[in-house]
């Protein structure tokens, strides 16, 4: 399997023109040329490709490339999403979280009869093994045991903005209830909690479903 990590960074920070850190070395390190990103996933030849794309690097792009993937929309709880981005970003918007996006792209890939998952973080911390496979089972690809765990620390794929973001990722190697941040939302952040908790709960009744 072939993994891709965030190829659209650097054209959502040229597009918005955003101050994200380490911005002067995500735009040299990656093209920002969308045709260049997409044509690379269909260059790879191994049996599987994984995306894994921000949502709000999808902001007021042309998603008809979408129809040719099997989409998995990754559902996390937005006080979850907020608590942690305001770790490295104090002041947060609704786009920077990406959720009003994720709801956007859903309706369209539902408009236009397109292949999607919609799958809810909390389950799959709660109940990885159950959720893994019946995920699986939808993507018809084989569930593996080895997906349950990993080595802590970088990885080969791992985009240059690692350093930045992926810090208590790379401290862990299991899915697990551990994972999820206690730190208390900071309170200026509430309003914008409330805003991006009312697409949340339009996305969530389309999640898997976990016995």
């Amino acid at each position: 399997m072939d993994v891709i990590d965030e190829p659209f960074y650097a054209n959502y920070l040229m597009r918005t023109g955003l101050e994200h850190p380490g911005r002067a070395a995500i735009l040299k390190s990656q093209s920002a040329d969308l045709n260049l990103q997409i044509q690379s996933f269909e260059e790879c030849n191994t049996e599987h490709v994984f995306v894994k794309n921000i949502a709000h690097h999808l902001y007021k792009l042309d998603l008809n490339y979408l129809q040719d993937y099997r989409n998995i929309l990754y559902l996390r709880d937005p006080r979850r999403i907020l608590t942690s981005i305001a770790k490295i970003i104090p002041n947060p918007t609704l786009l920077d979280i990406g959720i009003e996006v994720l709801f956007k792209v859903m309706n369209s890939l539902q408009r236009e009869g397109r292949s999607f998952v919609v799958l809810n973080s909390s389950d799959l911390l709660a109940k990885p093994i159950e959720t893994l496979y019946i995920l699986c089972h939808h993507l018809n690809i084989p569930f593996d045991e080895s997906m349950l765990s990993w080595p802590a620390g970088p990885k080969p794929y791992d985009g240059i903005w690692a350093e930045h973001w992926y810090t208590s990722l790379h401290q862990t190697t299991e899915f697990g209830k551990v994972n999820i941040s206690q730190d208390p939302l900071p309170a200026h952040l509430e309003d914008l909690c409330a805003e991006a908790t009312f697409y949340y709960n339009k996305i969530i009744p389309h999640a898997l479903k976990i016995d």
